[in-house]
C-alpha cells in the first residue's frame, strides 16, 4: 500500500512538472543524494560517470551523466526510482520553430542545453539566467 502512494505521487509530481513550462533546478553534492537514489543509480548505470546532481523540489533528483561517448540526464524520484532518460542531443536537432517560439518567451534565457527524451520525439531545454538553472519542456 506505501508502495502504492509513494508511485502514485511520483506520477503526480512528472503530470505536474510535464504540464509546467519550466522547472528550476539547484545543483547538489553527491553526499546530499539519497542513498536509495545512489544506490539505483549506481545498479543501472555501472560504468557512467556523474558530471553533477541536482535537485528539483523537494523530491526529484536527477543525475547528468556521461555514459560512453553520450551525455544523459536521468531523473529518480526519492525512492530511487527512474522517472525519466534524456540524451543530449546538437541544438540544430531541435525543432526551429520550437527555439524561436522559446527565444520569444523566454527573452533572457541562454539555452546551454537540448535534450531528447529517450524513446520519443519530446525535447527538453536547459538554459541559464540569473544564475538559476531553468529545464523547459517545449
Amino acid at each position: 500500500m506505501k508502495n502504492l502512494i509513494f508511485i502514485s505521487l511520483f506520477i503526480l509530481g512528472l503530470a505536474f512538472m510535464a504540464k509546467s513550462q519550466y522547472v528550476v533546478k539547484s545543483q547538489i553534492n553527491e553526499e546530499s543524494v539519497p542513498g536509495k537514489v545512489k544506490n539505483n543509480f549506481n545498479a543501472k548505470f555501472p560504468d557512467a560517470k556523474v558530471i553533477n546532481w541536482y535537485k528539483i523540489g523537494a523530491t526529484t533528483y536527477e543525475a547528468h551523466i556521461k555514459n560512453g561517448k553520450q551525455t544523459e540526464l536521468v531523473v529518480f524520484d526519492w525512492e530511487g526510482r527512474v522517472g525519466e532518460e534524456l540524451i543530449q542531443v546538437k541544438s540544430k536537432e531541435f525543432p526551429k520553430d520550437k527555439k524561436t517560439a522559446l527565444e520569444e518567451k523566454y527573452k533572457d534565457l541562454k539555452i546551454t542545453h537540448v535534450f531528447k527524451v529517450k524513446g520519443t520525439n519530446n525535447f527538453v531545454v536547459e538554459g541559464e539566467n540569473n544564475g538559476k538553472i531553468y529545464q523547459i519542456k517545449p
